[in-house]
């Protein structure tokens, strides 16, 4: 009997156990961790599940931000399209005034005060402290078109998307954030620079992805949802739960960090009511429970969008391209259309597709499935000499002064409203000293006076030959190869081909180039004649000119003008060689959205090396406007260059293609008011558009009273 005893025992102590580890694991394990309302969270819950499924974006709802279950009122234009939006914007701003000032008599009174219906009604909503309530009215546009739209494209990739959750072991539910994100729109493109169904930022995205000025897979749905599965892993194994994890897609895994560890706890709610942070708000406390919402949504579709039809799944075929190619060759021997190119190949950014860069070596192709027999044949179609093994060049232009738009499109042979196009300029056509532009086309007309200028320069260069030396010059601010060129009595050609140039456009203040100097054929024959020719005084006066250059070189910096210093110069400042290394090292000025990260990629050094350079510690930051030295070991400042117009070209091409300036305002900077506030809290325009129209103020030091020209964005 006591044998039995001990053996049952032994039985239940063994079940209970593993009753426990399951509980744990199921707990612990992403795979098995339900996504369930928390309480203290289902307000929320229910407010976003109104958003998504009750309310059109004809309605706007005018609601507490920190208590969603007071809605004062929903102003709806259902049915009223002859309305702008500038007239519905301010309809909604007369509701929540309206209400501002009925909370604010509220709070002078009691509740024995003698009140009338409305204002009864109110105080029982509220119930208290109504004067911070005053201060918290927020207005929602709905959402049900959207989101019912967002579960139809969402028809395209969902088995595809779920396939590579579950080969992550994630929870396949989480493919429903891209409808809080974007309602699984491709395009998507949002003010402060997210883009893709997944809203990567592009710091993010470069863990995970290919973005450069050709491709951009954020845009991809398939590629950006692989970076989501590996970010939200990482979130969840650094965070220890799912509703931190998934905030942490939002906020930030460092932000979520930092809330965990002030306030001692894993539990969202806690995090939602109790940490405070100044980039913690709305969006940031609102987005588990927006998740929970979009979850509910979809997953119970047929109770909220009863009938709905999702799109069909896009099915294709794929190429790796071993070279460079034309999107106009592959759309050739491919035979699709400009249309089916972007459809089925998404990171394809606009330079890449308007032919001005070519499809990258080693891009993946699709097409749709079946519409190529055999993709390896038809790309070995593709003659040799429109395959390329290396990228195409951009084109760039610094604005120096005394430039205008005209001068600078009929020197390149282009156009004014080709210019303003490729560079997004405002109507006015405004450009300032420092400014980068990039040139549209590939020709080159030449005026007239400019025409005869190269006709003389060339038949001087016909009657004279190499003389056998060099001598260096040292270029100047404002200098250009034309001036150069000129003053020397050498060719352009000769002198790019000598300095090992490959962008004719490309030369900075502080730049050694070597001249060959040359002599009339009369005098080479002569020279040659001599078998010990006489060194006279103009031969030592050149190399004694030589080393003054040189000397120069060593100990002098060129300088930017006071009005250039907060321009967007994107070319170093000065370049110097550095007399041990024998490299060159150049300055520059920090400009908006840059890191160190990004320097070292351009430069294809390390990071630390640069800290090293500029005397940095680790973990500190650089500003705006600083000045940075950058070692040229491994890349000229022309690739440099190169790389970095081309980063602040993708952002400010990317914006421009989903927004446009509206009209411009003044803004006068009140007391203690930031930048970052202006930009993110005030009227929500990115950094490098609030400098684009105030480039002689310094933003990082603003100062009361101060004006700041605002573009307002659509």
């Amino acid at each position: 009997m006591l044998q039995y005893f001990k053996r049952s025992a032994f039985v239940l102590f063994v079940a209970l156990f593993v009753l426990l580890s399951f509980s744990s694991f199921s707990h612990s394990h992403p795979r098995l961790n339900p996504f369930k309302t928390p309480n203290g969270l289902e307000s929320k819950v229910n407010f976003w599940i109104n958003v998504y499924t009750k309310y059109t974006t004809d309605q706007v709802i005018i609601h507490d931000a920190d208590n969603l279950d007071i809605i004062y009122e929903v102003v709806d234009f259902t049915g009223q399209k002859h309305l702008s939006k500038r007239a519905k914007n301010k309809k909604v701003k007369r509701v929540k005034k309206f209400y501002k000032s009925a909370l604010q008599k509220l709070a002078r009174k009691n509740k024995n005060t003698k009140m009338g219906t409305s204002e009864r009604k109110l105080y029982s909503m509220v119930k208290k402290s109504f004067w911070n309530a005053s201060k918290n009215i927020r207005a929602q546009l709905g959402q049900k078109d959207r989101f019912q739209e967002g579960l139809r494209r969402s028809g395209y990739y969902i088995n595809e998307m779920r396939r590579i959750f579950k080969e992550f072991g994630l929870p396949q539910d989480l493919t429903a954030l891209p409808h809080v994100e974007s309602s699984f729109q491709i395009g998507a493109y949002s003010k402060s620079g997210a883009v893709g169904i997944w809203q990567f930022m592009r710091s993010t995205g470069k863990r995970f992805m290919t973005i450069n000025y050709a491709v951009d897979e954020r845009r991809d749905p398939i590629k950006a949802t692989i970076a989501a599965a590996k970010l939200l892993k990482g979130n969840y194994e650094e965070l220890g739960n799912w509703p931190l994890a998934i905030t942490a897609y939002n906020h930030g895994l460092n932000g979520m960090k930092r809330a965990k560890k002030k306030l001692r706890s894993n539990d969202i709610v806690d995090v939602i009511n109790d940490y405070k942070s100044r980039r913690f708000g709305f969006a940031s406390e609102n987005f588990y429970a927006g998740f929970l919402a979009a979850l509910e949504a979809s997953k119970n579709h047929e109770k909220y969008f009863p009938g709905i039809n999702f799109y069909r799944p896009r099915h294709y075929d794929s190429y790796k391209l071993p070279e460079y190619v034309n999107i106009k060759t592959l759309s050739k021997y491919f035979n699709l259309d400009e249309k089916k190119i972007k459809r089925y190949n998404p990171s394809l950014r606009r330079p890449v597709l308007k032919a001005e860069q070519y499809v990258p070596a080693g891009f993946v192709f699709h097409v749709p499935k079946n519409h190529v027999q055999n993709l390896r044949i038809a790309y070995s179609r593709i003659p040799e000499k429109e395959k390329f093994s290396s990228q195409k060049r951009t084109r760039w232009y610094r604005v120096h002064r005394g430039d205008t738009l005209g001068r600078i499109a009929k020197r390149f042979g282009t156009s004014v409203r080709a210019l303003k196009q490729r560079n997004q300029l405002p109507r006015s056509g405004i450009i300032y000293v420092g400014q980068v532009l990039q040139l549209p086309g590939k020709g080159r007309v030449m005026t007239a006076s400019s025409q005869k200028r190269k006709t003389v320069r060339q038949q001087k260069s016909r009657d004279k030959v190499f003389s056998g030396n060099y001598k260096k010059i040292v270029v100047r601010k404002n200098d250009t190869l034309d001036i150069i060129s000129s003053k020397h009595d050498v060719s352009i050609k000769t002198i790019l081909k000598e300095n090992y140039i490959k962008n004719r456009n490309i030369i900075y203040p502080g730049q050694v180039l070597q001249i060959p100097e040359m002599a009339g054929k009369k005098d080479k024959i002569e020279m040659a004649k001599l078998e010990n020719p006489k060194k006279d005084n103009s031969t030592r006066l050149e190399k004694s000119s030589v080393n003054k250059i040189e000397l120069a070189e060593a100990k002098t910096e060129t300088v930017v003008d006071k009005g250039q210093e907060t321009s967007n110069h994107l070319l170093p400042v000065s370049v110097r060689k550095d007399p041990d290394s024998n490299n060159l090292t150049g300055v520059i000025f920090v400009e908006v959205d840059e890191t160190l990260g990004h320097y070292a990629e351009w430069s294809r050094i390390s990071a630390q090396l640069i800290r090293k350079t500029n005397g940095f510690r680790y973990g500190r930051f650089i500003r705006l406007n600083q000045k940075i030295k950058i070692p040229f070991s491994r890349v000229t400042p022309d690739v440099f260059f190169q790389k970095r117009s081309e980063y602040h070209k993708s952002v400010q091409e990317d914006f421009f293609e989903n927004y446009k300036v509206k009209e411009t305002i003044e803004y006068t900077v009140k007391s203690g008011i930031t930048v970052w506030e202006i930009c993110n809290e005030i009227y929500d325009i990115p950094l490098w558009l609030l400098r684009r129209y105030n480039p002689k103020t310094d933003l990082e030091f603003l100062k009361k009273g101060e004006k700041l020209t605002i573009p307002i964005v659509t």
